[in-house]
């Protein structure tokens, strides 16, 4: 089992491997999944509670893209002695990074597909469900 589970790892990160240098097609897809979500809360009249958590899943991924891993604030706040702020390198071993995001794109991506995923899953075994008890399976 652990050799199979290890398998199925090394595929799927060279999957993720293969699918980085393909920007677009990656948004694209990810935006397709989440057009045809909106579409069925619309167009079926129901789900808007499972449709507001996952908004909020969202605006919590979409929040730590925007924000910084390092937050300037803080460091400020901390060092009693610079008084002045966030200042630029003065030597040439000194890198200057302005902006590091906390959430990567590439997470993003991830996490929007892993729980699409689970969503696509449990509206298919809920159709599975309906349709054995319902007598037609």
């Amino acid at each position: 089992m652990d050799k199979v589970t290890t398998t199925l790892k090394q595929r799927y990160q060279k999957f993720l491997d293969d699918v980085v240098p393909f920007l677009v097609p990656r948004w694209l897809f990810v935006c397709g999944i989440l057009f045809y979500f909106v579409y069925r809360i619309f167009t079926l009249q129901g789900w808007y509670i499972s449709c507001y958590a996952l908004a909020i899943f969202h605006l919590n991924l979409f929040i730590a893209f925007l924000s910084p891993k390092i937050d300037p604030s803080f460091d400020m706040a901390e060092s009693l002695d610079d008084t002045d702020g966030p200042s630029l390198p003065t030597n040439n071993n000194e890198e200057f990074r302005p902006f590091i995001r906390r959430l990567p794109e590439f997470k993003i991506l991830g996490a929007n597909c892993y729980i699409n995923s689970y969503r696509y899953i449990f509206n298919i075994l809920r159709l599975l469900l309906t349709f054995r008890f319902s007598g037609l399976f």
